[in-house]
């Protein structure tokens, strides 16, 4: 059985004196599609950030096997949530996509006509050749998040994380994403930090259920009483072939 490409093993990590992540383990597996699941302030954002090397755990470790063997921090694809975006930065489309290069070269070194090109393959991939010297205001939210995705892509990541990538953003953009996504997961493992999986559901393999501690971490098949330890509160679970869930009365105990 081949090795996990990603371990995390018996992490802890806080805030201040709050702790964010309790003693949390869990593998990203070659191929693997996991969806990341919990309430808000939960640590299922902080958990990303961990493993991508933005906060230090304060024990435990995370662990990479890594194909390319090389630095697995400029490996790693992320795509943070579209709401923490400054629409307002004067930057375009085609510019905000090469920034993706910028892990694999000297901050200093210009950009190379292989990164230039890299760039324009990714516009072209996410069908954004049209808007690339549009600023980031002119855009819609849907080809805002492409243009994240492109960004991301642009590195040649092994894993690629996305932060709640479906908010924010309309119908037809959430099954384009789907499409991309279902596209890009036959080469590379995904990992999706989300509320809400309905859109992704048939693809999503796995599923963690973080909320400080890690409730669960296997398959889609939910139970109710996973999930209700999870919110800590009243849970309905809907069902179309995979399990999504719609979540009520968020009030808790």
């Amino acid at each position: 059985m081949p090795k996990p490409l990603v371990e995390v093993r018996d992490v802890t990590f806080g805030y201040g004196r709050e702790v964010v992540l309790d003693h949390v383990s869990l593998a990203i597996e070659p191929r693997d599609f996991l969806a990341v699941i919990g309430p808000n302030g939960g640590g299922k954002t902080t958990l990303l950030k961990a493993i991508l090397g933005l906060v230090r755990p304060w024990s435990g470790e995370v662990v990479f096997h890594l194909p390319s063997g090389s630095d697995p921090r400029g490996r790693l694809g992320y795509v943070p949530q579209f709401s923490t975006f400054d629409r307002d930065f004067p930057l375009r489309i085609a510019e905000m996509v090469l920034m993706g290069r910028l892990g694999r070269r000297s901050i200093l070194r210009p950009y190379s006509r292989e990164d230039r090109a890299a760039a324009g393959r990714a516009l072209e991939r996410l069908g954004l050749e049209g808007v690339a010297r549009s600023h980031a205001s002119e855009v819609s939210g849907g080809q805002l998040q492409r243009a994240l995705i492109a960004r991301a892509l642009v590195s040649e990541p092994e894993i690629l994380f996305l932060d709640e990538p479906t908010a924010s953003i309309d119908a037809e953009s959430r099954e384009t994403l789907r499409e991309l996504l279902e596209d890009l997961n036959r080469t590379i493992p995904i990992v999706v930090v989300t509320h809400d999986v309905t859109s992704l559901a048939p693809m999503v393999q796995r599923i963690a259920c973080i909320n400080r501690k890690l409730f669960y971490h296997g398959g889609p098949e939910l139970s109710l009483e996973v999930m209700e330890e999870v919110y800590g509160c009243p849970v309905e679970l809907v069902t179309h072939g995979v399990p999504h869930r719609v979540l009520h009365d968020h009030h808790h105990h």
